[in-house]
């Protein structure tokens, strides 16, 4: 106590790392409110109160935080993921599982994934990682509907791709137009499976 019986607040030195998850943080923040284009170094560093010198001590340029940033979004997804759909074999539970993770990803940490997904930069790291992912996804998603429809790869291909772009579509139903969500997500699944049952008896 200080002799006029105010509290001392002693400020609590972060840890690398603890400071470099905060970083994130905020970087995540901003893509949510402003988009990738309002994120910059000199932004990032304004918002945490600190200067802009010890941001580069963590992160070599804009590039290297939003690599970092995509990295840490997608572990995280993909960790619950493999939690959610332990134990599911069929399309249909996969598929809802994921989509249901998704959501709550969405409900819990803003639209930061997806934007991420959709930021289109340029060369550099950022963009490697994200068509990297994107092709992971894609391949995924299309192995799953070749093994569960025995749909050839190359459709299996194209109905993954368009699936996946339909996930925007879900997410502007659930967040701006206000439908239910499990409505939403019971639509979708239908649709997928109506349409891949469709493509196997061609």
């Amino acid at each position: 106590m200080t002799k006029a019986g105010t509290t001392i607040v002693r400020r609590t030195r972060l840890s690398r790392d603890e400071r470099r998850e905060l970083f994130l943080d905020i970087a995540a923040r901003i893509v949510v409110e402003h988009g990738v284009e309002a994120l910059t170094m000199e932004g990032l560093a304004a918002e945490a109160g600190v200067s802009k010198a010890l941001g580069y001590r963590y992160f070599t340029n804009r590039d290297d935080l939003l690599a970092a940033l995509f990295e840490r979004e997608t572990r995280r997804y993909d960790q619950r993921i493999d939690e959610r759909t332990s134990g599911l074999s069929s399309f249909d539970d996969r598929i809802r599982a994921m989509l249901e993770t998704y959501l709550d990803t969405v409900t819990e940490r803003g639209n930061v994934l997806t934007i991420l997904m959709q930021a289109r930069l340029g060369g550099g790291a950022f963009e490697q990682r994200r068509r990297e992912r994107n092709r992971y996804v894609e391949d995924y998603f299309a192995a799953l509907i070749h093994e569960e429809f025995g749909v050839p790869v190359p459709t299996a291909l194209v109905a993954s791709s368009v699936f996946l772009t339909g996930t925007l579509g879900l997410i502007t139903a659930w967040l701006d137009r206000g439908l239910p969500r499990d409505e939403v997500t019971a639509t979708f699944v239908e649709l997928c499976s109506a349409s891949l049952r469709g493509l196997a008896s061609r």
